[in-house]
């Protein structure tokens, strides 16, 4: 396949989104059918959710939840994040604008005498933050975990004084789901530190929507966004005892800060998210006749993450476009200095029967040309 450099650069230019529903799109003028949106369950335009945001703001006004006065809070802030912190059994939790923020005074909290161990296929944002610190840093391969474990047993008598696993709950790079049990188990055989990002099972997985991360009593810290499932522009870390003290040591910016509108989306978010376990079960369904219609092209996930793999960035490229072509808009994830070159497309609870079929029959249309 020939190289289009103008083919390539269409899938970073900047182009206006204007969103129609749960599953279209405006763009480049075109409506399209979108698997680009992580909003799996549709908040964003609930009527319940965004006049629940309309009351935060009418109460509270439009600013950031940001105490002035060192060492005090904001009461609403407080209350939400000790009831997420009790749903998913956490002892401490705290919100943040960002995921990446949090994971920023995550680490800025720990020294740099940190063996740091990374899935291969992590999300390029959080792989970008973790090795901007001075840490030791080493990956395993998320598809064989035995990988992590034959590398914890050589890096036995490491003379770093902590050893943290960093994981997703599903993975960014395959979506596939990653065994929690085996992760957990080598943590405290080898004493270790867990930290997984739950971000794309929170409202979709687990019980009651919360994620595959929560109520397990055996990871040390939960990283989640807020922003998939819930509508908000936060996240949480959720922590036990002596990680909230090493977090509290850092101040905490007002950059780092979430909206009260942001609160108001988070409140109502929890109210409606146990409720839709008939749409979890549909979504998951779904998924799974996906993945068996799609498993001679190597699909391995049957969650609401489904990748496509490519050997170069060109062949890539071609596909995210004829693709557009077709009206269906998907999510180029390129690492250049791993050689990955990965189309995502996200399922949410509103994609019709129909659309998964298109999106098949195009898939299955352009592997076999």
């Amino acid at each position: 396949m020939k190289s289009n450099p103008s083919m390539q650069e269409s899938v970073f230019q900047e182009d206006a989104l204007l969103p129609l529903s749960p599953t279209h799109v405006i763009w480049q003028g075109k409506k399209m059918l979108d698997f680009s949106s992580q909003d799996f369950l549709g908040l964003s335009n609930h009527p319940d959710l965004k006049k629940h945001t309309i009351k935060y703001l009418l109460h509270y006004g439009n600013g950031v939840c940001h105490p002035e006065i060192p060492g005090s809070f904001i009461e609403c802030q407080k209350t939400l994040e000790t009831k997420i912190a009790e749903l998913i059994n956490m002892p401490y939790l705290y919100f943040f604008s960002n995921r990446y923020l949090a994971l920023w005074h995550l680490l800025s909290s720990l020294s740099s005498d940190v063996l740091l161990l990374l899935a291969d296929d992590l999300d390029p944002g959080l792989s970008k933050i973790l090795y901007s610190f001075p840490l030791k840093i080493l990956t395993y391969n998320q598809g064989s975990l035995a990988t992590l474990e034959a590398i914890l047993k050589k890096e036995g008598q490491s003379i770093c004084s902590v050893k943290m696993i960093f994981c997703e709950s599903i993975s960014s790079g395959n979506g596939t789901l990653t065994d929690l049990n085996y992760i957990t188990s080598l943590s405290q055989a080898y004493n270790a530190l867990l930290v997984v990002d739950d971000s794309l099972a929170f409202g979709v997985k687990g019980d009651r929507g919360l994620g595959l991360a929560a109520k397990r009593g055996d990871i040390d810290l939960i990283l989640c966004s807020l922003s998939n499932s819930a509508s908000a522009d936060a996240a949480f870390l959720g922590c036990s005892s002596w990680i909230k003290n090493l977090i509290k040591k850092n101040v905490f910016y007002r950059e780092s800060s979430v909206t009260y509108a942001s609160l108001g989306a988070i409140e109502m978010a929890l109210d409606l998210i146990p409720s839709l376990e008939g749409e979890r079960y549909q979504l998951e369904q779904r998924c799974h006749w996906i993945k068996k219609q799609l498993q001679e092209h190597e699909i391995c996930s049957s969650t609401h993450v489904i990748c496509l793999h490519f050997s170069q960035e060109e062949e890539l490229c071609y596909f995210w476009e004829s693709l557009l072509q077709r009206g269906i808009l998907s999510q180029c994830m390129i690492s250049h200095q791993k050689r990955s070159y990965t189309l995502r497309f996200f399922i949410n609870i509103h994609h019709t029967p129909d659309d998964l079929r298109m999106l098949v029959e195009e898939i299955k249309e352009l592997k076999s040309g």
